[in-house]
């Protein structure tokens, strides 16, 4: 029955960020599981002089930071489009050319290059963090370590004081996908701090990063997707105005965002109650319509009775009107 659906997915109900962590991991599982210890690999570092990076600068705009036998920490940055199940790691032969990948990828600004092609096989990993404060910091370092890392002072979080200002009569938003487009009618009254973020997003497509996308299907429950921007999201949670019914919006894991999800359940969301910050619908059955085509593309659940993730992101791009 859908009662038995709905209690079987309530318990894949995984934070967002751990959803979209463990299907990018596949894309790093291959570089992880090469590690060579410390004590197990002495390869010599690579020659990879500073000066040899420095004349890159320019294809790699402006090169902050690089470090030998170093892993700087970062968000793993999945291209638009990526078939997360099947990503194949990505390499180059030198550090500089890793560098590069990362320079012309939206949202890269850390980068991680194997020296040593016994020990991980020239895998060049493109990674992200949001602040400045943040760039540089090593997830792993040590003496024979076969990884070589660098930043890229791009792609971080804007201060919204040097945005224009916001444009409140966007009332309606448009999620235009590869399956169509999605309507949805924004309910300040629900969560204003919601709507401005998302009237923001609207109003300066240009701040969404490649992490615009659905992600997430799970027929009969929820269309799961991302609003991740350069700008930070709503600080504020609130309690629903009502039980979630089909075509509510809110923000996933009781949080404040940037992921959300679509309710596409038949009946309204009892088992969730009030929990979720809400802040818009689906404005038609057309745009309803469009959702369900993308949760009935094909998925994978990587862990038994896990979260179905869509084997191809659907990235969408986003605008408003009055």
């Amino acid at each position: 029955s859908s009662d038995q659906r709905i209690r079987g997915r309530k318990k894949s109900m995984l934070p967002a960020w751990m959803i979209i962590a463990v299907a990018a991991s596949f894309s790093l599982t291959a570089g992880l599981i090469f590690w060579h210890n410390p004590t197990q690999s002495q390869h010599a570092l690579p020659s990879e002089a500073p000066e040899l990076i420095r004349t890159a600068v320019d294809a790699c705009h402006d090169v902050s930071q690089y470090k030998h036998a170093t892993e700087l920490w970062g968000n793993v940055v999945i291209a638009p489009g990526s078939k997360v199940t099947l990503t194949v790691p990505i390499s180059t032969k030198s550090a500089v050319e890793c560098c590069k990948k990362c320079s012309l990828q939206r949202g890269c600004n850390t980068w991680v290059w194997c020296s040593d092609p016994a020990a991980c096989g020239r895998q060049c990993m493109l990674r992200r963090v949001d602040h400045e404060e943040s760039q540089g910091k090593a997830l792993r370092k040590w003496a024979g370590l076969p990884w070589t890392s660098g930043s890229l002072f791009k792609d971080l979080y804007i201060d919204p004081v040097t945005l224009p200002p916001l444009d409140a009569s966007i009332s309606k938003i448009t999620l235009a996908t590869s399956a169509g487009r999605i309507n949805i009618t924004l309910m300040p009254g629900w969560s204003m701090p919601s709507v401005a973020y998302v009237q923001r997003l609207a109003q300066q497509p240009e701040l969404c990063t490649n992490g615009c996308q659905f992600y997430r299907a799970e027929p009969g429950f929820v269309l799961s997707g991302s609003l991740r921007a350069y700008v930070s999201s709503n600080n504020e949670t609130k309690q629903g105005p009502h039980v979630m019914e089909q075509g509510d919006i809110g923000w996933a894991d009781g949080g404040p965002g940037p992921e959300f999800f679509i309710w596409m359940g038949a009946q309204p969301a009892t088992h969730m109650g009030k929990a979720h910050t809400v802040w818009g619908q689906v404005s038609d059955p057309d745009s309803l319509a469009v959702a369900q085509l993308i949760i009935d593309m094909n998925t994978t659940a990587h862990q038994p009775d896990g979260a179905h993730i869509l084997n191809t992101f659907m990235d969408f791009t986003i605008s408003g009107s009055a």
